[in-house]
């Protein structure tokens, strides 16, 4: 019983960080507020006629040379692919690593449901 709740613990916090990330401008705010505004490239979250989210800007304003940056600004602006990543760091931290295969279905699957009733 204690794995399982573990479980589900580990689930929702890899959900919520994806959605905060995802579906709302937490990274932006938290950015204007404590002064980190070279983080974001000039985004402006609506005010000026840019309605999609923060992190497609990041992918549409970096122009990158370096293979590992063009990877990391992948990894960041994809859904799989940041799911795969925590769900991997969540498992070696908190699960055990043969869980990442149901772990990551499992939070693809609350994840996508989620965004579906968001909308």
């Amino acid at each position: 019983m204690g794995d399982l709740l573990v479980f589900i613990k580990v689930v929702c916090l890899i959900v919520t960080i994806m959605i905060v990330w995802f579906k709302s401008s937490a990274f932006v705010e938290y950015a204007k507020l404590f002064g980190l505004r070279n983080l974001l490239l000039n985004y402006n979250d609506g005010s000026e006629g840019l309605t999609f989210p923060q992190h497609l800007y990041i992918k549409s304003k970096l122009v990158l040379k370096c293979s590992i940056c063009k990877f990391l600004v992948a990894l960041i602006t994809c859904p799989l692919c940041i799911a795969f990543w925590l769900c991997i760091i969540a498992s070696c931290v908190f699960t055990h690593w043969t869980l990442i295969p149901v772990l990551y279905l499992t939070v693809l699957i609350t994840y996508f449901l989620i965004e579906r009733v968001i909308g």
